[in-house]
């Protein structure tokens, strides 16, 4: 379905239609299981954005996928908030906040030193969808894999 040209620590594709978006994929994530650890399992184990783009004039399917920072764990009262380090490029993260009392979480994603993007939700399902919805923000450091000629005219 993908190429083998895949290409680590690129910016994210740049929109493929006429319009100037893109698709975006929307991902629900696992809850972060750590034995002896269950009052983590509101928070995800990793959160990926992806979106569909071209590079050079070559359809690709751009990704980044962001990793706990467990020594960024911090509880506040009935809040317990992690942040998600790019795995592409340092300056990437996301921040969930999950709140024990209003059980609802709350997120950021920044790129390039900026607030890109805010999410709420009282559903797991929900929020992970509003947080993902919008896939890879321009400059965004992600990989990208060739999308292969046989797999669109499937």
């Amino acid at each position: 379905m993908f190429g083998n040209d895949k290409t680590d620590n690129a910016a994210a594709p740049e929109p493929s239609t006429p319009e100037g978006s893109s698709p975006s994929f929307m991902f629900i994530p696992h809850e972060l299981e750590i034995d002896g650890r269950p009052e983590l399992r509101n928070l995800p184990a990793n959160v990926l954005f992806a979106k569909v783009g071209t590079n050079a004039g070559v359809p690709v399917l751009g990704s980044a996928l962001y990793e706990p920072d467990l020594a960024s764990l911090d509880f506040s009262g009935s809040r317990c908030t992690l942040t998600y380090k790019n795995t592409h490029c340092g300056d990437g993260w996301v921040r969930i906040t999950y709140d024990t009392d209003s059980r609802t979480w709350e997120g950021e994603k920044s790129v390039g030193g900026k607030v890109v993007w805010i999410a709420f939700g009282a559903d797991w399902k929900q929020f992970f969808t509003q947080l993902t919805l919008l896939g890879l923000a321009k400059g965004e450091g992600c990989v990208m894999e060739s999308i292969s000629e046989e797999s669109s005219s499937m």
